[in-house]
C-alpha cells in the first residue's frame, strides 16, 4: 500500500481516495489552485464530493480536478 505519511508526497498522477493522506493532500492544492480565496469550506466540499460522489473509474489526478470542476456547482 501507498503510505503518503512515509514517502511525503503522493502518487503524481493517480489519486487513490482510500488513503486518507492522498485525499488530504490533493484536496489542499486543489483549494490553493481553485479556491478565491483558498478555504477549508473549499477543501471539505472537495473531499466529500471525492469520497461520495465522484465516479470510481477517474482516478487521473487532472481528471478528479477537471470532474471536481465540472460537477462543483451540481452538489451542496
Amino acid at each position: 500500500m501507498d503510505d503518503l505519511s512515509k514517502r511525503g508526497q503522493p502518487d503524481r498522477s493517480l489519486l487513490n481516495r482510500h488513503e486518507k493522506w492522498e485525499v488530504d493532500y490533493f484536496v489542499k492544492q486543489f483549494s490553493q489552485q481553485y479556491g478565491t480565496p483558498p478555504s477549508q469550506g473549499v477543501e471539505d466540499k472537495a473531499r466529500r464530493l471525492i469520497l461520495s460522489v465522484l465516479p470510481s473509474d477517474v482516478r487521473q489526478r487532472d481528471l478528479v480536478s477537471q470532474w471536481l470542476l465540472n460537477n462543483w456547482q451540481r452538489y451542496h
